[in-house]
């Protein structure tokens, strides 16, 4: 039975067929056609491309909205008083319970329908997206992003998203490669080299693929790990004969992922709509309820019990102490309905208790918060035009409480935007300023970094360097030549030490690039997302590629022979596409100072020009970084004459860049190796062969005290390394290595070996600096929330080292601190043995000094253990002992689960707070209590999916300690049940009601003044206004009668009240009433603002103790008063 229902429900589409072990999809047009998939057909079994992230159906909005709402206690009680005052003989009239709760049910309903339409209004932008896909006749046909289905060939150009998950066929490039950034999915900017199978590459057309490409692709189902994918391509050749290619994540395409520096692709599609990795790593929306609302429902519980025991009391002495013989109370008949109605009766009656005007309050106050938070000018950001935005009003207060901040690294904290900054030879350090260069004073490199951001040193005199004669020249070398050529060797090695491809515009391209880019502007609108569907476009080709090629190799063969005329050559126009960041700054800088980098000539030379002199080299090989060896080298052999003549066996220079740690140990150079170079005309054989035959380099203890230097100024750190080589000792090493790749088993055994004997031997010519911008004000924020007692967590998907330099310059790590790390495990034992090696180096360095801080850095492979039942409480231990947490190469949904950790980590639970720009980070931010999105470059996700946005990091500080902490305090005061109550009625007794009511409404206003620390005319005149509103209202029904039966009731009440006999019982009952009642809190206000002065007399002195009468503008968020934070943000802005 069970069965059967299920193949129902498949069959009505309702649910998805089960997934076979292994996913079997067709390669090509002709192939998907005739491909027989099974029981089911393939668009059953895996679905289209649709993308959803909306809550609502439009057809079940309002029946899913309602019953989510009637979940809340609050809301549950008040739909039972209505019903039961609907149904039963009840004492007031319904009108005064439904009117209120209609309202309150209507005014959730329109803002969350709202919030629900822009999702809405996102998914169908991204699903209505045009894509091109090759047709079984070979053409390409124009389709929405979400007709794609599992199979479907896609073509992809320059700078276009992927829509789904492809396996990459072939590229606009011989070799079948590509370049793909993934930010939005780990974080990562840095380009990314993608190569399509060997068997594919060749079909680069509609109409190779639609008549040549034949075969299938068996491979695993989907799998969250952005990083795990494996499978085999069967292909049929013309000849019949059948190949089988292996092919595994460097050929996977990832939703998300942009295509760059590559003109197209031709891709097949793998895992579709809610199956592809970006999907499976993002988690489904839900509501969120903060801490006064929970607070407010278990008062709510417990006062509903106190309401529920009188009735019951009340109840039972209606009938044990009737008095039978009163006219009024006519004899009737005891039975269990009227009890039940009796008692119903009487629940109507006290239902007052529970005013419902006090949740009308609370709503309308989140409300205007939200407003006031969006017209903050403080939140407004300049730079993208955006104001600060709220995606929901039930959370402002929730910011006051954060305890724990969860932080993305890239675009969050970070511009993505890498800047060289200083460097040092053997013959001292400089530093680059607005493309000039500047000497280092010794005594501002011996001081260290105050704080984060403390990055500029104490500069001298501007260096100019000398034009190519001064280096070349064989006149006796001064202290000012000798720097200058120390400069030249290391900018030179920054130039050639580098996989960094030049490009360049063919003549008339930026034209036509322009004019593209205005189009795509007017197609931005989801309206015209239809516009040119099925309509045919002509399909690139591979030649717009090669020509960029082949013009870049004639301007850097052109760029030679210029400068062997003495003539300038314009360089503008390069543009250098990197795989890392830091090769990227390091040779725009070098461009700078003039030493130019023109990538490969026509003969395939690398060609560097230094102030106009070229020199050319041939590249041998390269040697890739890994992070075992954390560095990586490049090998290059001279073109220059020797003595005026060829040379047929010249030197191998090999150029080295990495860690210090993995530098430093490999720097034993041998003198006589250096002197092949003397005869070498050319800069960098001048700059490594000194002719007093001392060593041109740095020696290592000067390296490691640079390197110091820059790593406490929060700068990314490298160091650069030569070694020369005869010719034949590299052919001997060339042939090992050769050997070593080829092997299959014990490879990277082989490899390391190889790769320790070449990358040995090293003179050091220098260290650099590289600056990881941050944005504008990051680490005064980290410090202020850090002050305010809130722990700062990094969770990011970049590499281990960039995640700790960040750290470091952004404040969430500091000089001092003591680093925890957790990294590199292979297994849960590792893992465990790890954490109880740091747990006892973090308890016994506590034992000694109290106040020694610890940071802890887990990677996500090691995350994957500690997050295991068996160790889960070591790993929580070990990070509630640290002062901050950073967590690298971590997937979205690692994210997420690091964010549940800490919310289960104690009862209650803590307060957490999430904030990040991309779709990696969406996760993180659903997770989270209460979370920000940034406007970032890689979309509007996260902005879409978080509850509040802005466009800079630094507006956390505005946001959780002015809003988030006023807020809640005027929640906390919102929901005194005496601030919602000044409208309860009070029976028959119509003078006394009226006496009591209006001593209520003065009370709770009194209170209100009592518990503010900062009055405006808003609230104010919103208050006098109200007081003169109630007293025209009942002096009007005083006198006149109202044709309603409450007018009715208070016709002459005013008079009997306040005039005649009563008038002095009624002031004096009115002013003992409101002094009883404002006593406690009276007490509490003095007692409170004593403890103040005691708190802030405190702070003075810490204050003139640690920061040398110093203002300290934070203070602890969590014991300060509204005007403490007013003052203290008045001093920080």
């Amino acid at each position: 039975m069970r069965r059967l229902w299920q193949k129902i429900l498949i069959k009505l589409g309702i649910r998805r067929p089960p997934f076979p072990p292994e996913r079997h999809i067709p390669l090509g047009p002709v192939s998907k056609v005739t491909f027989v998939s099974g029981e089911y057909p393939l668009a059953k079994l895996y679905g289209d491309n649709e993308i959803t992230t909306s809550r609502y159906t439009w057809y079940g909005f309002i029946f899913q909205n309602l019953s989510e709402q009637a979940q809340r206690i609050a809301n549950f009680y008040f739909i039972c008083v209505a019903v039961v005052q609907l149904f039963t003989d009840s004492p007031v009239t319904p009108a005064i319970s439904i009117i209120p709760l209609v309202f309150v049910f209507a005014v959730t309903l329109i803002k969350q329908g709202y919030e629900d339409w822009l999702r809405h209004k996102a998914d169908r932008c991204v699903n209505h997206v045009r894509v091109e896909v090759v047709t079984e006749d070979g053409r390409l046909s124009t389709i929405k992003a979400m007709e794609i289905t599992v199979g479907d060939i896609v073509l992809c150009r320059a700078n276009d998203t992927f829509p789904c998950d492809l396996l990459l066929l072939s590229s606009s490039e011989q070799n079948g490669e590509c370049f793909i950034t993934t930010a939005s999915l780990d974080g990562e900017t840095n380009l990314k080299r993608f190569v399509a199978p060997e068997l594919t590459k060749i079909y680069d057309s509609p109409d190779l693929l639609a008549r040549e490409l034949r075969g299938s692709i068996i491979c695993q189902q989907p799998v969250d790990d952005l990083y795990t994918f494996n499978g085999r391509i069967h292909l049929e050749l013309s000849d019949g004969q059948k190949e089988v290619c292996p092919i595994g994540p460097g050929n996977l395409l990832l939703r998300g992922a942009c295509l760059r520096n590559t003109d197209f692709v031709y891709a097949c599609a793998v895992y579709t709509g809610q199956d592809t990795k970006m999907m499976l790593n993002s988690k489904g929306k839900r509501t969120k309820f903060s801490q006064v609302e929970r607070k407010l429902n278990l008062y709510l519980a417990l006062i509903l019990c106190f309401l529920v025991g009188c009735s019951v009391m009340s109840t039972i002495l209606s009938f044990t102490k009737a008095q039978s013989g009163s006219w009024y109370t006519p004899p009737q008949r005891i039975s269990a309905w009227i009890v039940v109605q009796t008692f119903l009766g009487f629940i109507v009656l006290y239902n007052y208790i529970i005013p419902i005007s006090l949740y009308v309050t609370i709503e309308v106050q989140k409300f205007v918060g939200s407003l006031f938070f969006e017209w903050d000018l403080n939140m407004y950001c300049q730079k993208i035009n955006e104001r600060a935005k709220v995606n929901t009003s039930d959370l402002i207060e929730e910011m006051g409480q954060v305890e724990y901040l969860f932080t993305d690294k890239t675009g969050t904290l970070t511009e993505n935007c890498m800047e060289f900054r200083r460097f040092a030879t053997a013959t001292g350090e400089y530093s680059l300023k607005d493309r000039k260069l500047f000497t280092v004073l010794e005594a501002s490199t011996s001081r260290r970094a105050s704080g984060p951001g403390d990055m500029e040193p104490e500069l001298g005199k501007e260096i100019e360097l000398a034009p190519s004669d001064s280096i070349t020249s064989d006149s006796v070398n001064t202290s000012e030549q000798l720097s200058v050529k120390s400069i030249h060797t290391l900018l030179i090695v920054l130039a050639l030490c580098h996989t960094v491809r030049v490009e360049r515009a063919l003549p008339g391209e930026v034209k036509k690039l322009g004019k593209k880019k205005r189009k795509r502007k007017e197609v931005a609108t989801p309206s015209k997302m239809f516009d040119g569907l099925n309509k045919i476009r002509e399909p690139p080709k591979r030649g717009s590629s090669a020509l960029r090629r082949a013009s870049a190799a004639q301007a850097a063969s052109q760029a030679f022979r210029e400068s062997r005329r003495g003539r300038k050559f314009d360089v503008d126009d390069y543009i250098y596409q990197a795989s890392s960041p830091d090769e990227k700054a390091f040779v725009e800088a070098s461009r700078d100072l003039g030493v130019v980098y023109h990538g490969l000539d026509e003969v395939g030379m690398h060609v560097v020009t230094v102030h106009g002199y070229a020199v050319r080299y041939r590249q041998l090989d390269i040697l890739e970084f890994d992070a075992t060896r954390k560095c990586m080298s490049v090998v290059l052999q001279p073109a220059s004459l020797k003595n005026g003549e060829a040379d047929e066996q010249p030197p191998v220079i090999i150029l080295c860049k990495g860690a210090e740690t993995s530098m430093l140990k490999r720097t034993t150079p041998d003198p006589e190796e250096y002197k092949q170079l003397a005869s070498y005309n050319d800069a960098l054989c001048e700059g490594l062969f000194n002719h007093t035959g001392e060593s041109a380099g740095m020696d290592s203890e000067k390296t490691m005290r640079k390197v110091t230097d820059f790593a406490s100024c929060g700068l990314r750190t490298l160091v650069m390394g030569a070694r020369i080589l005869s010719a034949n000792q590299w052919r001997e090493y060339k042939s090992e290595l050769d050997t070593a790749r080829g092997q299959l088993d014990n490879r990277e055994q082989a490899l390391k070996i190889i790769y320790s004997k070449i990358e040995s031997r090293f003179m050091l010519i220098g260290c650099t600096g590289i600056e990881d911008m941050l944005q504008e004000g990051v680490p005064e924020t980290i410090t202020a929330l850090r002050e305010a007692g809130i722990q700062v967590w990094v969770l990011t998907g970049d590499k281990e080292e960039t995640a700790v330099n960040i750290s470091y310059s952004a404040g969430h790590f500091f000089q001092g601190m003591n680093e925890a790390r957790i990294t590199k495990q292979e297994d849960l034992l590792s893992c465990n043995q790890e954490l109880d090696k740091q747990l006892e180096r973090i308890g016994e360095a506590k034992r000694l000094n109290e106040d020694e801080k610890f940071g802890v850095v887990i990677d996500g492979q090691s995350l994957n253990f500690a997050l295991e039942i068996p160790i889960r409480p070591k790993f929580i231990q070990c990070c509630l002992e640290a002062s901050t947490v950073l967590c690298c190469r971590l997937t979205p949904l690692q994210k997420a689960e690091v964010v549940r950790l800490i919310k289960e980590s104690r009862n209650p639970p803590p307060v957490t707070a999430a904030i990040g720009d991309g779709a990696n980070d969406v996760s993180m931010i659903l997770e989270a209590h209460v979370s920000f999105g940034l406007f970032g470059k890689e979309g509007r996700q996260a902005v879409r999916a978080a509850d509040y946005a802005f466009g800079r990091f630094k507006f956390l500080k505005s946001a959780i300690l002015f809003h988030g902490h006023t807020y809640y305090i005027r929640a906390g005061g919102g929901s005194n049940p005496s601030s919602g109550s000044g409208g309860s009625a009070v029976g028959e007794l119509i003078c006394f009601g009226n006496l009591l009511m209006i001593t209520i409404f003065i009370t709770v206003n009194l209170k209100i003044y009592l518990f503010s620390y900062n009055l405006t005319w808003i609230i104010l005149l919103g208050n006098v206004l109200a007081f003169l509103l109630n007293l025209i209202m009942f002096v009007f029904l005083n006198f006149f009668l109202f044709p309603l039966e409450t007018g009715a009731q208070l016709f002459g009440t005013w008079s009997v009240l306040w005039g005649g006999a009563g008038l002095g019982t009624s002031w004096i009952g009115m002013i003992v009433l409101v002094l009883l009642a404002l006593l406690p809190d009276l007490i509490l206000r003095a007692l409170t603002d004593q403890g103040w002065q005691w708190r802030l007399a405190e702070l003075e002195r810490e204050r003139i103790e640690q920061d040398g009468g110093q203002n300290a503008a934070v203070v602890n968020m969590r014991m300060a008063s509204p005007i403490e934070v007013k003052d203290a943000f008045e001093v920080s802005f």
